[in-house]
């Protein structure tokens, strides 16, 4: 009984230090993320949360409909990181292989986020001073 439970040990320790470095890699990828209630959304219930957060007005409007297109579209480079990294730690690849696929979805990752950037920039530069204080708070919610 001992030599049973000695193993289940090493094979849950084992275990915890292969997973480690892939937990901390998918809780830094935020998906999706989460909304002040603890529920989680997509991009779009993350667009009309911070549409309405950030009370965005007529005279916004243009800048808003490009960042909320620019959100919907980047979800599909952070699904297709997400499922290579899920594929990578389930699908018994070797350490080599899954370290290729966490560099291929941190390189998916960055592109998402340098074709989200003009889109924010725009919108964030056509904030009033009190909007841009709520957005401080809000956009990163909607591009982790």
């Amino acid at each position: 009984m001992t030599t049973k439970v000695g193993r289940l040990v090493a094979a849950a320790t084992l275990v915890g230090l292969i997973a480690a470095p892939w937990t901390g890699a998918i809780a830094q990828m935020g998906f999706p993320p989460m909304m002040p209630g603890g529920g989680m959304m997509g991009s779009g219930g993350c667009a009309d949360f911070l549409k309405s957060g950030l009370a965005i007005t007529d005279a916004q409007k243009g800048v808003w409909d490009a960042y909320a297109t620019a959100l919907k579209n980047t979800p599909s480079g952070l699904t297709a990181m997400k499922d290579s990294v899920m594929t990578a730690i389930s699908g018994g690849k070797t350490s080599v292989e899954q370290l290729d696929a966490q560099v291929a979805a941190t390189e998916s990752r960055l592109k998402a986020l340098k074709e989200l950037r003009p889109a924010v920039v725009a919108l964030y530069a056509a904030l009033t001073a009190d909007q841009k204080k709520k957005a401080d708070q809000m956009l990163s919610t909607c591009i982790q």
